[in-house]
């Protein structure tokens, strides 16, 4: 099974839950989100996982080094929204069909913080309900 490893840069400032950002900054921040992800998805050959019905996205988190308070992963969802949106825009998909793993803790620090998107097709069977008993 192929997997595709994608590194974005942290989430800006702006689209953490507890700034307070007027709505065309943060509308501008994730535009720009999602356009890096669908960058970084294409640069890593997500072609070749195209036609999935299913695709399984694990994240993990790298927090930045440096003072001040450290981030709270438990915010971390909120922000990704357009790095999501920019992987399905990538794929050709509605991002529903993903089964996110988001992280319970940070996997480590780097300077400038970073996230690293792993995408895998999952094989499954579509099932159709009709409504109606066997």
């Amino acid at each position: 099974m192929t997997i595709i490893t994608i590194s974005l840069a942290f989430p800006h400032a702006a689209l953490w839950q507890n700034k307070s950002a007027h709505r065309f900054a943060l509308a501008r921040h994730i535009k720009a989100s999602r356009k890096e992800a669908w960058v970084a998805a294409i640069s890593a050959g997500v072609a070749s996982i195209k036609g999935h019905m299913r695709y399984r996205v694990l994240i993990e988190g790298y927090r930045p080094t440096g003072p001040g308070r450290p981030h709270d992963v438990c915010n971390l969802p909120a922000t990704l929204k357009g790095h999501i949106d920019g992987l399905a825009d990538a794929l050709g998909v509605d991002d529903a069909r993903f089964e996110t793993d988001f992280p319970r803790v940070w996997a480590g620090t780097v300077k400038a913080g970073m996230i690293r998107m792993r995408v895998e097709p999952i094989q499954s069977v579509w099932v159709e309900n009709t409504g109606t008993k066997p």
